[in-house]
């Protein structure tokens, strides 16, 4: 079994962690800084015209991409998902999908906004798109708290690890490590802090976020909202905040709007 991979990019994270979970270690690493480095006559290239990163093969199998690796190894050798229950195995199958929403959110519109900025010069960001932006994240941020709420303190979606964290945790880690402060998300926090010293995620940590000393702020504006949302809250009270989210936002929306200040 080889493993085409790149460090600091989350799918490779996500198959690496599925791996080690698996106890399929001593497979044939191989780490890519670009695929455009690549020789074209590599094997990296065979069934893989699009240079997609991370590339699992395993004998004649060819997967490139994080979802039909982890579906495959999760058909293969199982072990991430509750054997005895459809509906618990439904749960975590919903959550595991639902994280690729938090993944659009939080990396798509915001992260990956920033890093096309030229030279991620703050005088160009729009500064309407990024409040939009950054309140979306902060109320799917509210759900996912909600979440885990009905779980265990290290499970999205089950009493134990599952694939929907393989599948939601490094793209919570990449937030962190953007900026964003859990300081008012308890369980999110308690999550985040609790899965980082589990083995397989703490063995297959980036590599590079492990030797730099770069620090980014970029979502640190996140928790901005929260004031304004607890005031919105006030008058909601003993009704729980996943039920009650859509008319929250709501309300806090058009409080935003009359309140905003410059960025």
């Amino acid at each position: 079994m080889t493993l085409y991979w790149m460090s600091g990019q989350i799918d490779s994270w996500k198959i690496r962690i599925a791996l080690e979970e698996k106890q399929l270690q001593g497979y044939k690493s191989i780490m890519i800084i670009r695929s455009d480095y690549i020789d074209k006559n590599d094997n990296f290239w065979k069934d893989n015209e699009y240079g997609i990163i991370p590339s699992l093969r395993i004998q004649d199998i060819t997967l490139n991409g994080v979802l039909p690796a982890l579906l495959f190894l999760e058909t293969s050798i199982p072990s991430l998902l509750p054997e005895f229950s459809p509906e618990e195995k439904a749960l975590v199958l919903q959550r595991a999908f639902e994280s690729l929403k938090f993944q659009r959110i939080c990396s798509e519109d915001l992260i990956d906004y920033f890093f096309s900025l030229d030279n991620f010069n703050p005088l160009f960001v729009d500064r309407e798109l990024r409040e939009k932006r950054e309140e979306n994240l902060f109320f799917e941020l509210i759900r996912w708290n909600d979440y885990i709420t009905q779980n265990s303190m290290d499970s999205i979606a089950y009493t134990s690890f599952t694939l929907a964290d393989i599948l939601f945790f490094p793209d919570l880690a990449l937030a962190v490590r953007f900026g964003l402060s859990l300081d008012y998300f308890s369980h999110l926090n308690n999550y985040y802090e609790t899965l980082s010293k589990r083995p397989s995620i703490h063995k297959t940590w980036p590599y590079h976020w492990l030797h730099t000393t770069h620090t980014y702020s970029w979502l640190s504006n996140i928790t901005r909202f929260c004031k304004l949302y607890e005031k919105q809250l006030e008058s909601t009270s003993n009704i729980s905040i996943h039920q009650n989210m859509d008319d929250n936002i709501e309300l806090l929306t058009e409080s935003f709007e009359e309140t905003k200040s410059p960025i």
